[in-house]
């Protein structure tokens, strides 16, 4: 019986080395797999300054101060900065002054390093995936800023699956969701679950075959144990009892019970990092591969299915 194999991974970041170890799987087809998945959240979260000045550079990275005297360790940094899933740029003193003291400068900034980073993966992906048979589906996640979303749709070689209904091969059916329930960050793409469960379920409408769905969802469901993560006071930081983390789960509880209504075959999921493994909820895989972005390593998981079930599973880090 004809087999599919998808590999999937998510909550890259923004790191640049994440995302061509990604496109590495797809171009070189390093599983054997027929499909790639590559979901939120694609961007990334903080710039680092270099302040150029001189003829030297300065900057704080990790917690360490630099000072560059040439090209190669200019270039050196930047990479180390785009890899660990950061924005760098390069400016005057004045400069980096002013837009770290005006809020608008700021954002326009950062959205112009988000996009210009996302444009250099969807051109980076056309020359890599020329010729390649794989499917490769790039989904962002509510972390992301939605000013990337025409980057992927104009794409030829990549595919945003989001809210659509696909089909993999003969017999499985994909739904992909990037939004999330509410988080204490109020990120772009986050539902109440009142709304999060109506996009579900005007979606599934759309599924032939349930019994051989496919679940691409950011957001894990509630208290399956694929979604703990800290629980945070009102400052935002995390709670200790006896010097230990207090964790609570954060999934939606909309996923939770659309999939125990609809017993889809395989459930994969992300956005807790720290809550990578595998459970089942009734007859459903559901899989979260965590994330470690930060330090260029990439997780995933890859899957064999066939009509009847799921053969078997493994999980990736490289």
């Amino acid at each position: 019986m004809a087999k599919t194999r998808i590999y999937y991974c998510c909550d890259i970041h923004g790191s640049d080395v994440c995302f061509r170890k990604a496109l590495n799987v797809a171009r070189y087809n390093v599983y054997n797999q027929d499909v790639v998945l590559i979901s939120g959240d694609l961007t990334g979260k903080l710039i680092v300054p270099i302040i150029q000045q001189n003829g030297v550079y300065q900057t704080t990275f990790l917690g360490t101060n630099l000072t560059i005297k040439s090209q190669d360790e200019l270039e050196d940094i930047k990479k180390r900065i785009a890899d660990a899933g950061y924005y760098f740029y390069v400016a005057g003193p004045e400069e980096i002054e002013e837009i770290k003291n005006n809020h608008d400068k700021f954002s326009e900034l950062f959205s112009e390093l988000v996009v210009e980073r996302m444009q250099n993966w969807v051109q980076l992906a056309e020359e890599r995936l020329k010729g390649v048979k794989v499917k490769c589906y790039v989904m962002p996640g509510n972390d992301d800023d939605p000013r990337i979303l025409p980057i992927l749709e104009n794409s030829k070689f990549v595919t945003n699956p989001d809210s659509k209904v696909i089909s993999i091969d003969g017999y499985h059916e994909m739904i992909s969701m990037s939004a999330t329930n509410p988080t204490p960050w109020h990120t772009h793409g986050e539902l109440s679950e009142e709304e999060l469960k109506n996009k579900i379920e005007k979606t599934i409408a759309n599924v032939g075959n349930v019994k051989n769905l496919i679940l691409n969802f950011h957001c894990p469901p509630y208290n399956s144990g694929l979604d703990l993560c800290p629980k945070l006071d009102e400052n935002l930081r995390p709670v200790t009892i006896g010097g230990n983390v207090v964790m609570k789960p954060a999934g939606s509880i909309a996923v939770r019970e659309a999939i125990e209504k609809y017993q889809p075959k395989l459930g994969l999921f992300g956005h807790i990092h720290e809550s990578a493994g595998e459970t089942y909820i009734g007859r459903t895989l559901c899989l979260n591969p965590g994330s470690e972005y930060s330090e260029g390593i990439l997780r995933g998981y890859v899957v064999d299915l066939d009509k009847e079930k799921i053969l078997r599973y493994f999980r990736t880090e490289g």
